[in-house]
């Protein structure tokens, strides 16, 4: 939820110049009143599409650097399941090692207790509800103000793919607009930042950002901490569901200190996977069925976010984890009644499969890296199939 609102108030960034698509020529400038009433759709799209988020789980893999293309620091690959009050995170791999059976068996039980709390709230969780719901108050209202907080000029249309191809995207200039009153701390972060900001003309969703932060950003009068000049943002969203544009991209490159202390955050986060869960009382039954392995048949689109699953096959007990490279992401696999020897053939390099599921050394072109990857036996608790 909190990742949105960086849409139209990213505390950070530099437009990059090398990141310019295909300039359509011969289209006509929108009128003023035309691209207002764009942008006012837009944002009454994000809030739909920040919703909905709070509904799909999704995978995310963080790299951490040292600084701008420094020393690699983590690289922490993570199934991401929402509930009422935030995030769970379920660790699925770490610096290229993924995270046992056991572990990742834990944080799913985890995860179903969590998810039961939000349905059966106690005292205490409501406290923490209450805290959820004024940030996601707060954020909305940001949302809501950004375009206050620049004057925003028409630069064209550009042509740029995504997973789900080609699309026609309107290109809008965003500069600090003097005459804006901030209406938090937060939102004066907008009078240091330049950004440009890609527009799906037809859907009316917000696709790309980037962003520059063109002078420090003081906290405290500069006492507290400051953000210093020259850090830059790029966010990405794309259509994961019909009608449903979520984030799949966010790179930050910022430095600036905290009191006397110096910090930097230098983060490449990917986004994928996305699958609708829905509320705490459905997704906690899904993970219980995940974890007790009796999971009902889900069907997946096809997609860089979704598999297909026929109708007619079965998910294996807590799934599998499939190294794709070097990306980590989780994927189900079929045993259809139990023959092994029928699961679904999906793309991957090697699997984490859990009982009853056979372990799956995928046929690749390049039988060499196929030949690379064996089988574990399959136990009572998860096999694991390593390199």
């Amino acid at each position: 939820m909190a990742a949105s609102a960086l849409w139209l108030i990213a505390p950070s960034a530099r437009a990059l110049a090398g990141s310019q698509g295909a300039i359509i020529t011969g289209n006509p400038a929108p009128s003023p009143d035309e691209i207002h009433a764009l942008i006012a759709r837009a944002i009454d799209n994000q809030h739909r599409d920040d919703r909905a988020l709070e509904e799909f789980e999704r995978t995310e893999r963080v790299i951490s650097r040292k600084g701008e293309n420094g020393e690699l620091l983590t690289d922490v690959t993570e199934r991401i399941v929402p509930s009422a009050a935030g995030n769970i995170k379920l660790k699925m791999a770490e610096n290229g090692v993924p995270a046992s059976p056991e572990l990742y068996r834990t944080e799913l039980e985890f995860a179903v207790n969590a998810l039961n709390l939000a349905v059966h709230p106690d005292a205490r969780y409501n406290e923490d509800l209450a805290k959820f719901n004024k940030r996601r108050h707060d954020h909305a209202e940001l949302v809501d103000d950004a375009p206050k907080a620049f004057r925003v000029t028409w630069a064209g249309r550009e042509t740029r793919s995504d997973s789900s191809g080609p699309r026609t995207l309107m290109k809008f200039l965003l500069d600090p607009n003097p005459d804006y009153k901030p209406i938090n701390r937060f939102a004066a972060s907008f009078q240091h930042v330049h950004a440009v900001l890609w527009v799906d003309e037809t859907q009316a969703q917000f696709a790309r950002l980037e962003a520059d932060i063109a002078t420090d950003i003081t906290f405290g009068g500069g006492i507290a901490g400051k953000v210093y000049h020259g850090g830059h943002v790029v966010m990405i969203q794309e259509e994961v569901a019909p009608g449903i544009w979520l984030p799949t991209l966010y790179d930050y490159e910022l430095d600036g200190r905290k009191f006397l202390f110096a910090f930097g955050v230098h983060e490449h986060t990917e986004i994928s996977r996305y699958r609708r869960i829905g509320p705490a009382p459905q997704a906690v039954e899904i993970l219980r069925n995940e974890l007790n392995g009796n999971a009902a048949t889900v069907k997946y689109r096809e997609s860089r976010f979704h598999h297909e699953i026929p109708d007619d096959s079965s998910l294996c007990r807590a799934g599998v984890i499939a190294s794709d490279g070097p990306r980590m992401v989780f994927r189900p696999v079929t045993t259809r009644g139990g023959d092994t020897a029928t699961c679904l053939i999906v793309r991957g390099a090697f699997w984490i499969a859990s009982e009853g599921c056979s372990l799956v050394s995928q046929p690749t072109r390049d039988s060499a890296r196929r030949d690379r990857y064996t089988r574990s036996p399959i136990r009572n608790t998860p096999g694991i199939a390593k390199r």
